[in-house]
């Protein structure tokens, strides 16, 4: 146990004190408190500690609206006011740049603030255990396995929680609960509501009749999976769920049952918008890792061609699907990986690429681009570390940066 004053935040939102010359990073803790804490892993040169108690508070601190936050792996600032939760993410993403880059402040525009801070999360992966003590459902503890219990969530979009809140009594009765190791939750632009059960057995008989009254009561259409490779199964199919990729826009997309969509719909407005000022009219434009085409077929409005490549089947069905619906005649959408994609379909070339990929980045695509050479680049990225290790290898390439925007999308 020690003792230790927090000297400034990292990426996470963890702080982190020096004693004895080493670096400790204590989650839920703010710059200037005193804190106390447990070291849970000592390396070398710095080690990681859980908090055991504030001594002397940041003025900044304020009580969170979640009552098992620190316990529930799922958030990281709420202890922290929403403007002083800005300020500090918009600083760290400057800071994971600046690191490594020797870049003009003047490229960087403010972080984008999202609409909501609280209820804006249009679908959750809820964890689920059978224990001695009943049926838990909630989401893993962070760095385990180990379920927090919960009964609502103040991310969750109200229709969620209420999905959630009605579902759970029929799985603490059940008597195969112990067989249903997650439930996947959605609910999309016009509140249709869509659960996923991962259901460890191939009779889904009693699944059925235990949700079925929710199923009609909700409108809910239901699903079960026993495996990724296995698939979707339709319990109660309904109308597939879409989003609205534009405010003010009648465009909608559909996308497949336990689909991915980005949580924080009204953000991903704002993105998709501000992504649309970057593509010059008329242009040629290749979108790797398109999923349902949520930049795609906005862009289509404006560009000459696009094509969109994702390896998912399931999302190019989708976004195949929202192309006719649309009457959309100038957009082609191919399942192949990224990188396969980008050779296969470049063909006379594309004036413009855009990524949109997963946390892992997109290093082997970005090696491509510095020999393919598109005039222009859009990297939509989820993960700071992975940008500034791919924007490395194309300023050393041939391009130079015009413009870093971060978006909040909470937790």
């Amino acid at each position: 146990m020690i003792d230790l004053k927090i000297e400034n935040l990292v990426q996470g939102g963890r702080g982190v004190g020096r004693t004895e010359g080493k670096a400790v990073f204590v989650p839920y803790t703010l710059p200037g408190e005193m804190i106390r804490c447990q070291v849970t892993r000592d390396k070398k040169k710095y080690s990681e500690a859980e908090l055991v108690e504030v001594l002397e508070p940041s003025p900044q601190r304020q009580v969170p609206v979640c009552p098992v936050f620190t316990e529930c792996g799922g958030c990281q600032w709420q202890h922290l006011s929403y403007p002083q939760q800005l300020t500090w993410k918009n600083q760290l993403f400057r800071e994971s740049m600046f690191r490594a880059m020797s870049l003009d402040e003047s490229l960087f525009e403010p972080i984008v603030a999202s609409p909501g801070a609280l209820n804006y999360r249009c679908r959750a992966q809820i964890k689920c255990r059978k224990t001695v003590d009943g049926f838990v459902a909630g989401f893993y503890r962070s760095g385990t396995h180990f379920v927090v219990d919960i009964d609502q969530c103040p991310l969750l979009a109200p229709d969620l929680n209420r999905l959630l809140a009605r579902i759970k009594p029929l799985f603490a009765r059940y008597q195969f609960a112990h067989r249903v190791p997650q439930l996947d939750l959605s609910v999309d632009d016009g509140a249709r509501l869509s659960l996923t059960v991962h259901f460890m057995d191939d009779d889904h008989s009693s699944l059925k009749v235990l949700l079925a009254p929710v199923a009609e009561e909700l409108h809910c259409s239901m699903y079960v999976r026993k495996s990724r490779k296995k698939g979707l199964m339709a319990l109660f199919p309904g109308a597939r769920q879409k989003i609205k990729p534009l405010a003010d826009d009648a465009m909608e997309l559909q996308y497949p049952p336990a689909g991915f969509v980005q949580v924080n719909l009204d953000q991903n407005r704002t993105l998709v918008a501000d992504v649309l000022e970057q593509i010059p009219a008329g242009t040629k434009v290749m979108d790797l890792y398109c999923g349902i085409g949520n930049f795609s077929l906005p862009i289509s409005r404006i560009a000459s061609t696009v094509v969109g490549v994702e390896d998912y089947a399931p999302a190019i069905e989708s976004a195949r699907a929202n192309c006719r619906d649309l009457g959309v005649e100038n957009a082609e959408f191919v399942v192949a990986d990224a990188s396969y994609g980008l050779q296969s379909q470049w063909g006379e070339g594309f004036d413009l690429v855009l990524l949109d990929p997963p946390r892992a980045g997109a290093f082997d695509v970005v090696k491509q681009l510095g020999v393919l050479k598109p005039r222009k680049i859009v990297y939509v990225s989820c993960d700071p570390m992975t940008l500034s290790r791919d924007v490395q290898y194309l300023l050393a390439n041939g391009y130079r940066a015009v413009l870093f925007r971060a978006y909040d999308m909470v937790e």
